[in-house]
């Protein structure tokens, strides 16, 4: 009987194990992605920023353009 019960306790602890192991690899994973699309937001902002950038360089030179034409 103790040999069994001995069996038992073995195996609930390795599902655990197991279980706990999916559990943290699952969470990793889903940081791993939360990190990707951070940096893909964060590209998306800095390519939006110099594209700004650019258009307040063309504005300024339009304006000065305007400007000595009158």
């Amino acid at each position: 009987m103790s040999s069994n019960q001995n069996i038992f306790q073995s195996i609930a602890e390795t599902m655990y194990r197991l279980s706990t192991d999916e559990q943290i690899r699952e969470a990793l994973q889903a940081r791993e992605e939360e990190l990707r699309v951070q940096r893909a937001i964060a590209m998306e902002i800095k390519e939006q920023k110099d594209k700004i950038a650019e258009q307040d360089v063309t504005i300024t030179e339009l304006d000065t353009t305007v400007t000595e034409q009158n």
